[in-house]
């Protein structure tokens, strides 16, 4: 039956169905598109999120080793600053080997540490634990090796490991038999520690060791930074051990997956990406993971590609079919306008993910160019610095011996300056190496920008502007460290003014933070300058000979420790206002 429609209906149908077919068939192709496109993403971003948390964790373990050797030092201090008597009388003690459990009766002489015996006595140990944390013990050497006299080291009764010895065999008591101090990894009674143990010598013999350390694997500090990381709508963290085991889970803690065949395909490969089926829930996932070996951890993160996908998937159906209904009233028309924004508002989208990504692999990089800067410092100060101080000394002796206008007497006021110049510029690489516990008190911040004010060298022709909060605003910081990075800026802020200027630092105070800002009317910085210049040695100015490029990154790495935020904004257009730059110091308020 032939259906009579009007001439404009029978000219619209094959439009009509035009473009349903195309509706259609751009939707199928945008999915895919998109859909591949999203997946590469998925994986990048988690490979991503494995690395920081693999880098978290590489920082917990430094931490700990650069603890272990500052305790040591404080330990060292407080101990040999007391006599340390060894009597004649005999101390019989029960001593049980921390590895076998074997027990036998030791005589031992008794020592008197402060004019107190020491074995039993845990009035050093317990000091030192007030002091900076972690454990502390005092050994004596006897036949079988070394015997625990004084410690807060617990067994798993919760008593204290009292007795109990390290024997002979341990890479521990070989060291200290060499008179050499042990740092590392060891077993301490029924755990693995970060440790430092220092040989305690009678007369040149040694006749025990002195110890300090911390448990190697702090599980709920650990957690607190694994379970504080979101990772999509369907995606966690998580960690388990050499033995399939999971250590930190959202769900399955403490349960054992040796059985399933796609945690030794992980365990076999280490680190990279893996798609398997999950059985408890019952999808495909995609897992990033990376091997820890420090402790013997695999941390790992996971996602479900499709839960991802969907929003984004589902969200292009619906405005393919908003599209279509738009069309088909419009009918051709608008077409090309609803497509050209389709695809505008998906390359805006992407064009923004790109940016955080790249953003979060800037903060990355500068974290680990300033992490490995911090591990080199303390090395470089100690080899050239001596050098140093002896060109110094000689060149200000041999200035004695000769007249002030004598041009020999004019090369060695060059040395010596060039020398100080080297000084100072190891002093400034020191701050990347000093330790990164912080002292915080309540610092009231207009008194601290007075303190600023004090200690900068004003030229002429630059004017200092003082701005306070009249709140009089105060935060809890390490003052001596925040005062170092506000000069640091505002030393820049000065240089920067060549002709008749001035320099403004203004503090705001806000409910939930207080801001620091330096502004100056100088010459300005490019823009594509502004995302160097945290980073260490980086001179706007490389032919200038002041300073070593230190300042502002010293002044990032302070603002970062106390978990603040710095901004630069700069003007070098004379047409778009006044030059000039403004750096904004953000601190949370606690």
């Amino acid at each position: 039956m032939k259906l009579n429609l009007p001439p404009k209906l029978q000219l619209f149908i094959p439009i009509f169905a035009g473009i349903i077919i195309s509706i259609v068939a751009i939707t199928i192709i945008s999915i895919n598109i998109a859909r591949n496109t999203l997946y590469d993403s998925i994986e990048e971003n988690l490979k991503l999120e494995v690395h920081n948390l693999m880098k978290m964790f590489e920082r917990e373990y430094a931490l700990k080793l650069e603890k272990v050797k500052t305790d040591l030092h404080v330990a060292d201090d407080y101990f040999f600053a007391r006599k340390l008597k060894v009597q004649d009388d005999n101390v019989e003690i029960s001593a049980t080997n921390q590895i076998t459990g074997e027990q036998h009766l030791v005589e031992v002489k008794k020592w008197v540490h402060n004019g107190n015996q020491l074995q039993g006595n845990f009035e050093f140990v317990d000091k030192m634990q007030s002091l900076f944390g972690g454990t502390i013990t005092i050994f004596q050497k006897i036949d079988s090796g070394l015997l625990r006299i004084s410690t807060n080291v617990l067994k798993k009764d919760s008593t204290r490991a009292i007795g109990t010895f390290i024997p002979n065999n341990s890479p521990v008591v070989k060291t200290i038999k060499n008179n050499e101090t042990y740092i590392g990894r060891a077993y301490v009674v029924n755990d693995w520690y970060i440790t430092a143990y220092e040989p305690i010598l009678k007369n040149g013999e040694i006749i025990g060791a002195l110890y300090v350390g911390s448990k190697e694997k702090d599980i709920e500090k650990l957690r607190e930074i694994v379970m504080g990381t979101t990772i999509g709508i369907s995606g966690f963290p998580y960690v388990f051990d050499d033995n399939a085991v999971f250590v930190i889970h959202p769900v399955s803690e403490g349960e054992d997956w040796s059985h399933l065949d796609f945690m030794h395909e992980i365990m076999d490969m280490k680190h990279g990406t893996l798609r398997y089926y999950s059985p408890t829930t019952k999808s495909h996932r995609l897992t990033a993971f990376n091997y820890f070996e420090d402790f013997h951890f695999y941390v790992a993160a996971t996602i479900d590609p499709e839960i991802e996908a969907r929003p984004l998937i589902n969200k292009i159906i619906r405005n393919s079919i908003i599209i279509g209904l738009i069309i088909l009233v419009a009918l051709s028309v608008f077409v090309y306008f609803i497509t050209s924004e389709s695809i505008h508002r998906f390359l805006n989208a992407l064009e923004t993910s790109n940016r955080k990504l790249s953003s979060a692999r800037e903060a990355l990089r500068r974290s680990e160019k300033l992490a490995e800067l911090g591990q080199l410092s303390a090395g470089i100060f100690k080899e050239v610095g001596k050098p140093l101080n002896a060109i110094l000394e000689k060149a200000k002796q041999l200035q004695e011996s000769f007249d002030k206008d004598s041009s020999v007497y004019r090369n060695l006021d060059i040395i010596s300056r060039e020398a100080r110049k080297g000084k100072s510029t190891l002093s400034g690489i020191m701050n990347f190496s000093t330790d990164t516990k912080m002292i915080l008190k309540e610092t009231n911040i207009n008194e601290m920008i007075d303190i600023c004010a004090r200690e900068l060298i004003i030229p002429d022709h630059v004017d200092l502007r003082i701005e306070k909060d009249p709140s009089d605003p105060s935060l809890y910081l390490d003052t001596s460290r925040m005062i170092q990075a506000v000069k640091n800026i505002a030393r820049n802020s000065i240089e920067s003014i060549r002709k008749e200027g001035y320099v403004l630092i203004k503090v705001a105070s806000g409910s939930r933070k207080v801001v620091i800002s330096i502004e100056d009317n100088g010459a300005g910085i490019e823009s594509t300058e502004i995302g160097k210049l945290f980073d260490p040695f980086y001179k706007k100015d490389q032919k200038a000979e002041k300073g070593a490029g230190l300042g502002l990154a010293v002044s990032y790495g302070i603002v970062k420790m106390h978990q603040g935020d710095i901004q630069i904004l700069s003007n070098m257009d004379p047409d778009k206002g006044e030059t000039g730059t403004k750096v904004s110091i953000s601190l949370i308020r606690s």
